[in-house]
């Protein structure tokens, strides 16, 4: 067995087991397109499976569900209508149902969300979750506290999926962070 058959298989065997239904998949740059294809596969195999044998305690009949992590992605890969680029993120589409989309929080301070609102429902092109919206990351940064209930409206009417960062549904403040690594305030207790 090579390498990624075993990680793949240890992987499945999660859904297999539980009844896992997606996963969430960190710097799939860094990663070739055709294993996070093996992944996915393998995934919706092992999904379909547990809950042909747990009818019962299966949530609904959707399929395996994948969100990829690219540093920086936007929903905007392609014009709304053209096919994905060429290269790896065009690969990469194969194997994902949505990529987090890096530009959300930035744009989710805006006072007039309708520009925001209608390009993003032209780029899902019919699509229930093509792009994964959030406000705050250990990646980036806290969205600030004071305009959390205007942005939070922006996530959750936006098109596209939602990913809700631990705190910023109760407005958690920032930690202390050293000097060396401003990046710390981003993981506190939780209020």
């Amino acid at each position: 067995t090579s390498v990624l058959g075993y990680l793949v298989k240890w992987l499945t065997d999660w859904v297999r087991r539980y009844g896992i239904d997606g996963f969430r998949c960190d710097t799939v740059k860094h990663v070739e397109p055709a294993a996070w294809l093996e992944l996915k596969r393998a995934g919706a195999q092992a999904l379909a499976a547990w809950k042909a044998q747990h009818p019962a305690q299966k949530i609904d009949d959707a399929p395996f569900w994948m969100v990829g992590e690219w540093w920086g992605h936007g929903p905007g890969d392609a014009p709304p209508g053209e096919p994905l680029p060429a290269g790896p993120l065009g690969e990469l589409r194969a194997a994902f149902d949505a990529m987090i989309n890096f530009e959300f929080q930035a744009r989710a301070t805006a006072d007039d969300l309708d520009p925001l609102f209608t390009e993003y429902a032209a780029l899902q092109h019919g699509k229930p979750a093509h792009m994964l919206n959030y406000l705050s990351s250990h990646d980036t940064a806290l969205f600030d506290r004071k305009r959390l209930r205007h942005a939070a409206n922006a996530l959750l009417l936006a098109p596209g999926g939602v990913q809700i960062y631990y705190g910023d549904e109760t407005a958690r403040p920032p930690g202390i962070a050293p000097t060396s690594d401003p990046q710390q305030a981003t993981r506190s207790d939780m209020n």
